[in-house]
């Protein structure tokens, strides 16, 4: 599917931010096709706010391939949890209208990768897992997934898309594998594993996925892997945590950097997850152009 030389960017919420599925497939192709992969993932992305910086983020790296692949930030699941329907009732038009919201948005990035000269992979969102006991309330929105599966399978017909249907493949296993963690989520370490597998088979680089033989990263792709995760850290804080912030006061690194300063003295005993997250950011804020650099130069191999 991919020619020499190519460049896939990789482009979602959490899911593809966490790198290990998009590490793997790129140490597969680079094998055999030296594409170069670039991960385009943030955390808490939604399909509505990616489209405010694509160009920036993603098509500014001239990418031959776009592969997408959101959906569980965009069904605003919050909304079928016991608190929000005790105070509010039915959460059903709430999910209705994000799911609206979503396919308005998918298609809309979807016209601007081809219309930048990409071509478009457009991946279905994993399940919800609503399937297993975890200590995590259930919230039982895989249906919603399921309707945002939809859009993206219609979308793919649509637009001429190649679709890699995740949710198809993985669904079956859910119910009985470590794939998703305990969150309902994100998944295992089995589950990106999964993800990567399901992807090779559906663009046609293997033939079956293998979810049995464990992934593991050759030295040159675990450096660039570990540089790409600082590189996300940024961008989470910069495009997700802080984004209306940049948006509406025109914050730049030396606000963000206060502001990350404040939110750390807030929790002096560290026992909030974002507190790390603030804490990568303040080690990392300054230098994500050398960071930049560098993981360009390691993807270049």
């Amino acid at each position: 599917m991919f020619q020499f030389g190519d460049v896939i960017c990789f482009l979602g919420d959490s899911i593809t931010a966490d790198g290990r599925w998009e590490a793997e497939v790129f140490q597969n192709l680079a094998k055999r096709t030296n594409v170069k992969c670039y991960n385009c993932g943030a955390s808490g992305g939604r399909a509505d706010i990616v489209i405010d910086y694509l160009y920036s983020f993603c098509l500014s790296k001239n990418p031959s391939y776009v592969s997408i692949m959101f959906g569980v930030n965009d069904i605003d699941r919050w909304a079928c949890t016991k608190a929000y329907k005790a105070e509010h009732g039915d959460s059903e038009q709430v999910v209705e209208r994000a799911i609206k919201n979503y396919a308005e948005y998918m298609e809309k990035i979807v016209l601007a990768c081809q219309k930048f000269g990409a071509k478009v992979i457009l991946c279905t969102p994993i399940p919800y897992d609503e399937y297993n006991d975890t200590n995590e309330e259930n919230l039982y929105c895989d249906y919603a997934l399921e309707k945002c599966a939809e859009v993206i399978r219609a979308l793919a017909e649509k637009y001429g898309c190649k679709l890699v249907d995740m949710r198809k493949n993985l669904l079956p296993h859910i119910p009985n594998h470590h794939l998703i963690s305990p969150d309902r989520v994100h998944p295992t370490k089995e589950g990106y594993h999964a993800i990567a597998q399901i992807y090779l088979q559906e663009i046609g680089e293997i033939t079956k996925a293998d979810f049995d033989t464990p992934f593991v990263f050759e030295t040159w792709n675990k450096r660039r892997f570990e540089i790409e995760t600082k590189v996300k850290m940024l961008d989470f804080i910069e495009r997700v945590v802080l984004w209306q912030q940049r948006k509406e006061y025109g914050w730049g690194v030396a606000e963000m950097i206060e502001e990350a300063r404040k939110r750390i003295a807030q929790d002096p005993e560290k026992k909030e997850y974002m507190t790390g997250c603030y804490e990568i950011y303040l080690e990392n804020a300054n230098n994500r152009e050398f960071l930049e650099n560098e993981l360009i130069k390691r993807t270049m191999y």
